[in-house]
């Protein structure tokens, strides 16, 4: 598969790195700059903050997720305070 090497990779939903590994991967406990601790984490291929609360995979890539079925799941896994 071509990736254009103009166009930057996402970003991680776990260490909100742009490094190419895998999301679903990536164990993590601090941030991509080693600055701060990670608030998610993978478990069983879904994406959980820390305190236990399961966030929506779609919502954090660039596309987004439009559900209204589970909108306490739409914050942004980098920080606590951009939900929607």
């Amino acid at each position: 598969m071509y990736r254009d090497p103009n166009v930057p990779l996402p970003c991680c939903a776990i260490c909100l790195g742009r490094n190419p590994h895998r999301t679903i991967e990536c164990a993590a406990k601090l941030t991509w700059d080693g600055k701060h601790n990670t608030i998610t984490e993978r478990v069983h291929k879904a994406l959980w903050t820390k305190e236990g609360k399961q966030l929506c995979t779609a919502w954090q890539r660039e596309e987004g997720c439009d559900s209204t079925r589970h909108d306490s799941r739409h914050i942004c896994s980098g920080s606590r305070g951009c939900s929607i």
